[in-house]
């Protein structure tokens, strides 16, 4: 048997011979022919690479002679076109003009004549009076004065320019580095820039941040919601500077009421804010601005953002609807929602934030819908870019808050419920999670319920983030995992929600890593569940026995060897304890609420103190239930809230929550009363009714008959009367009533 070999024809030489496949061209090519294939792909690299030599001396140059580049040859052109156009008109209007003043100059001559030779018969015949001469004199001004301003001709300009004016136009892009695509990657440890020094209304703190937006010298501008006020923090700063607001919550000038957005109009170099709880748009200088003038006003704004031409728009999540506004109008027209409430693909559900990109297509955060929504310019409804859709059950998004459209249309999103930030491209059939949650190079660069969103000119990302606090302590993975149990613990027994007179995520989260910082050895990455067991009685035991009223919790730097049984030193960063003055929750905790928490930490330690198994233990601590009403409460006041509208009623319940620490407060300080609050609002009807309760140890019969309380309680509701965006259908009520009376109406409902 005979075999056979198979030959491919060389592509120069054109014989079958053995053959090379050049991966680049796909063609054949013998062993001959190869070679110089390769030297002539080589001399093309060199000319390449030529080119590449003459563009950079070409960009050299240009850099030091800026007055050589083509732009500059065409502005010199046109300076010496109108220059000539200039001459030729200016010629031949001298001409016509000459002829003019000839012929006027003339007849003038004529009439200076004849009174000279009155002027001079008058003295020969030496008869001349004082009428003689003032006739003389009036005749000599008008003369004086026909001369120098002729009315038979002047001098008119044209209302259009024979002359095309010119000037220089910059689009303002927010990210012109163009190498930002789908495979662009960001290192996965972020660095904090602003706000490391917890929650509070200091310049070098922040609280509640929402709105970002980053400036060409990546000079930060930020929205802080429980601070009235917008923060600006340059780069590189260890404190920022009120550019806005910062006089307290209000709706005159120089005040803001819970900003959640604010962006630059670079043309009136101000400063553009949703004032979303004056339920206006705030345009506010940038040098030394003290006051904002409301542009755009009943409207309740919670993202904005302007195109290239200038155009502004703004979202109104409750009217479910984007609408574009030119500077200076009322009114604008929606370019996205704007038919009710819904999920069909021209409705929107609670919108919060917006993009345009340079074909003014509208991006828009569908937050209840969980997706993101881009209206091409003058369509009807939009598209489905990232999140639900019915097609792909893996494209899914939570609670979609900042976003943000490179060049190529790729689609980054800041995903609150998620913990993360996704990009989803125009091919790509799910999302890819670039920084946050289920990203596995490193557990440093977790967030936790991210909001604004924004990019520098480099590419920088930037991330409004709740939980800053992952750069600062030992072995995050095991502070990951105590926070996670500790929020879980607190949530269940009623102890979580800052508004609510208790610890918020902030709180909790410092509580942990300072447990983490005493107890915990640097980089101890992995950890058993015994090692974890110690860990949580740890916090427990310490909390149990903290001195709350004089102590203050510090955070030592990674590298520091403390004592265990030191907490003080110098270079640690200091973080305020939950106790007055020295709040880190604004003053929300009280003296009861602080006892109930001290006292849930004792109880929890008991249950460890049994001895059981590890498991059995955690499990045990985490199957606690809510503790109100404590057993030594007797009286109740319930709230009662109502709207019209869920969205209306959510509104009220927020505000409710806003002004309840106040009352906490003066319930403690003013009437020396015992207070446990509910850690949540009941829903006990399907109906547009909210129910909130506050407890007290005295009874109803006492509480009724004491004035200051009720003082306080009708300080309290005297907030919901004067609110600024309240309807005549927001309603508030209250009922007194026993603990009996409270749980028995609870049961039949």
């Amino acid at each position: 048997m005979t075999a056979t070999i198979t030959k491919t024809s060389c592509i120069k030489c054109n014989k079958p011979k053995h053959t090379v496949k050049c991966s680049g061209c796909s063609q054949d090519f013998c062993f001959d022919h190869i070679v110089e294939h390769r030297n002539e792909l080589s001399q093309q690299l060199d000319t390449t690479e030529d080119q590449f030599n003459q563009l950079r001396i070409e960009i050299d140059r240009q850099k030091t002679e800026p007055e050589k580049h083509e732009l500059m040859k065409e502005l010199d052109k046109w300076e010496r076109e109108s220059i000539e156009k200039i001459k030729q008109v200016a010629n031949e209007v001298r001409r016509e003009l000459s002829s003019c003043v000839i012929r006027f100059v003339t007849n003038l001559d004529v009439k200076q004549r004849q009174l000279t030779e009155q002027l001079i018969q008058c003295r020969k015949e030496n008869d001349f009076a004082d009428s003689n001469i003032q006739f003389f004199n009036t005749e000599l001004k008008r003369l004086k004065d026909t001369l120098n301003n002729p009315s038979d001709f002047k001098i008119e300009y044209d209302s259009t320019s024979f002359i095309n004016k010119i000037h220089l136009t910059q689009k303002v892009c927010c990210l012109p580095n163009s190498t930002l695509n789908a495979n662009t990657k960001w290192k996965q440890d972020g660095v904090i820039v602003a706000g490391e020094n917890g929650e509070g209304n200091h310049k070098n703190q922040l609280s509640h941040p929402w709105g970002l937006f980053v400036d060409d010298d990546q000079t930060l501008y930020i929205a802080e919601w429980s601070n009235h006020r917008i923060l600006e923090w340059k780069c590189g700063a260890t404190t920022g500077r009120v550019a806005a607001g910062g006089n307290g919550q209000g709706n005159h000038s120089n005040q803001l009421n819970a900003p959640t957005d604010v962006i630059i109009d670079k043309k009136r170099d101000s400063l553009l804010i949703c004032d979303w709880g004056n339920k206006r748009v705030v345009q506010w200088p940038r040098q030394n601005g003290k006051n904002g003038v409301t542009i755009i006003s009943n409207f309740a704004c919670w993202g904005l953002t302007m195109d290239y031409d200038g155009l502004l728009y703004v979202v109104d999540p409750d009217k479910h609807e984007v609408r574009r506004y030119r500077m200076g109008e009322s009114q604008g027209i929606v370019v996205a929602g704007g038919n009710g409430q819904g999920n069909r693909l021209d409705q929107l559900n609670g919108p919060r934030y917006v993009f345009v990109d340079q074909d003014h297509s509208v991006y828009v955060s569908d937050q209840s819908n969980h997706r993101v929504m881009k209206w091409m310019e003058g369509s009807k409804q939009g598209i489905v870019v990232a999140g639900r859709d019915s097609r792909n059950s893996l494209a899914q998004l939570s609670n979609p808050q900042g976003i943000f459209v490179d060049q190529s249309g790729t689609v980054y999103v800041a995903e609150w419920g998620n913990h993360r930030v996704t990009r989803w491209s125009q091919r790509a059939k799910q999302e890819s999670v670039i920084i946050g949650r289920n990203v596995q190079e490193s557990q440093s660069s977790q967030l936790d319920c991210p909001t604004g969103l924004s990019f520098d000119r480099e590419g920088n990302l930037y991330v409004h983030d709740i939980e800053r606090l992952i750069t600062y302590v030992r072995s995050p993975p095991m502070f990951q995992h105590l926070l996670t149990f500790i929020r879980t613990w607190a949530q269940n027994v009623g102890f979580y929600g800052q508004v609510y007179g208790y610890l918020g995520g902030y709180s909790w989260a410092i509580l942990c890593a300072y447990i983490c910082h005493r107890f915990l050895p640097l980089n101890n990455s992995y950890f058993s569940i015994e090692e974890f067991f110690i860990l949580v009685e740890k916090f427990f035991l310490t909390y149990s026995q903290f001195n709350w009223s004089s102590k203050s919790v510090c955070l030592y730097s990674k590298n520091y060897y403390s004592d265990q049984s030191s907490i003080e030193n110098c270079d640690s960063m200091r973080i305020l304890c939950p106790s007055p003055p020295y709040n880190n929750t604004s003053h929300s905790t009280i003296d009861s609420t602080r006892y109930l928490i001290i006292q849930g930490f004792a109880n929890v330690h008991k249950i460890i103190e049994k001895n059981l198994q590890y498991e059995d233990t955690l499990k045990e601590i985490l199957q606690l239930s809510n503790h109100f009403p404590d057993k030594t409460i007797q009286s109740i006041i319930q709230l009662t809230l109502s709207g019209k509208t869920i969205s209306e009623l959510n509104q009220w319940i927020g505000y409710m929550k806003s002004r309840l620490a106040h009352f906490l407060n003066d319930c403690q300080n003013e009437c020396n009363l015992f207070v446990q609050t509910q850690n949540n609002v009941e829903i006990r009807k399907q109906n547009l009714e909210r129910f909130y309760s506050i407890g007290f140890q005295l009874n109803e019969h006492i509480i009724s008959r004491h004035r200051q309380f009720y003082y306080c309680l009708n300080k309290f509701l005297q907030q919901f009367i004067i609110c600024s965006f309240r309807s005549d259908t927001m309603k508030i009520s209250y009922k007194l009533m026993s603990i009996h009376d409270w749980n028995r109406e609870r049961m039949k409902t």
